[in-house]
């Protein structure tokens, strides 16, 4: 019966311009099948889908302008597939998936060398940049799956002209398997392809770091608050670039744009300067690593030195010539923080202004 056909030879017949999705399904032994020298404009994307046992399948001479995406796939033991004198414009990002490097010759062309060298990094929020050596004369295919996934999704695959892709919208701290096949721009007679026997890195998208720990805030200096925090426990699969911190008044509702300021990883404190005499304030302190902005702290509150009291009961006595003796008490309130000095300024009576 048709079950234990291995060669095929269906060729030269210009009247033979489709074939049915399911036309092989009675031959799954086939070897060896030859559709060339025929009419036919376009391959149902199943149209091979049974024939796991093919070696040599013959396509050229046809009307066919493009390929299916996954119409090879299954076709472990294919090692020559000829589409020669084929209309071809483009192949489809996908057209060869599921062919083994087993295919080294399509009509004589050895096709085009893998590529070497493949890296993953980091690139914004959700993002990885793909990287490999560059292969002489090839543009690139290249296509991505969660690692683990059973199949790589039609949508989650591009075409490069070179050198290097940045993969986006995928989900932070996951891992996902990227190959990187060679293929040529566009195909003519006889033109080579590759198969995805090609680079392969494993790699993702950093998730946020943690929010910093044990965040501190002190009043150390007039209209100032020193603030100071520990690297968070975790930061996110990336080293941490850059600390963001945010401040507002104690009693203001939301953290005004301008009162934010950012600092070095290598850095683990910063003085805010500018704030008002004897103010109340929270502060905040996230981390960053290449890709995204981790979770701010949990708001620590500081209260700024308030200016001293003047001094009480000023006394100023002459005992002796072109000698003033000046004493005082200490203010009612210091601001806050002990009087560590006192400045004293004086003038000619008849003088509007003090001088420096």
């Amino acid at each position: 019966g048709l079950t234990r056909m291995h060669t095929l030879n269906v060729r030269e017949n210009p009247q033979l311009t489709a074939l049915p999705a399911n036309v092989f399904a009675d031959t799954p032994n086939l070897e060896l099948l030859s559709l060339s020298e025929n009419a036919i404009a376009a391959l149902p994307a199943t149209v091979f889908s049974r024939l796991g046992k093919l070696k040599s399948l013959w396509l050229h001479g046809n009307a066919l302008t493009t390929l299916p995406v996954d119409v090879f796939a299954g076709k472990n033991k294919l090692t020559t597939l000829t589409l020669r004198g084929n209309p071809l414009a483009s192949f489809p990002v996908g057209a060869f998936n599921g062919l083994t490097p087993g295919v080294t010759q399509v009509d004589g062309f050895v096709q085009p060398a893998p590529p070497s060298g493949l890296q993953l990094a980091p690139s914004g929020a959700g993002g990885l940049r793909a990287a490999w050596d560059e292969v002489s004369g090839a543009h690139y295919q290249v296509r991505w799956k969660p690692l683990g996934a059973d199949a790589f999704a039609p949508g989650d695959a591009h075409a490069s002209s070179g050198a290097s892709y940045t993969i986006t919208g995928l989900a932070t701290g996951a891992t996902y398997e990227v190959h990187v096949a060679s293929v040529p721009g566009t195909p003519t007679a006889g033109s080579v392809f590759a198969v995805w026997a090609s680079s392969v890195a494993r790699g993702g998208p950093p998730a946020a770091p943690g929010a910093p720990q044990s965040v501190q805030v002190r009043a150390e200096n007039p209209r100032e608050l020193s603030v100071s925090w520990a690297a968070p426990a975790s930061d996110g699969g990336d080293p941490v670039v850059t600390y963001r911190l945010r401040w507002k008044a104690a009693e203001a509702a939301a953290y005004a744009p301008a009162d934010r300021a950012a600092v070095n990883a290598d850095t683990l404190a910063y003085a805010i300067s500018g704030l008002a005499d004897g103010g109340a304030y929270e502060v905040q302190v996230a981390a960053e690593n290449a890709a995204i902005v981790g979770a701010y702290s949990a708001a620590v509150r500081g209260t700024v030195f308030a200016l001293p009291d003047p001094p009480r009961d000023v006394l100023v006595t002459s005992k002796a010539a072109r000698r003033l003796t000046v004493a005082w008490k200490q203010p009612a309130a210091d601001g806050g923080t002990p009087v560590t000095s006192y400045h004293l300024r004086w003038k000619p009576l008849a003088e509007a202004a003090y001088a420096p």
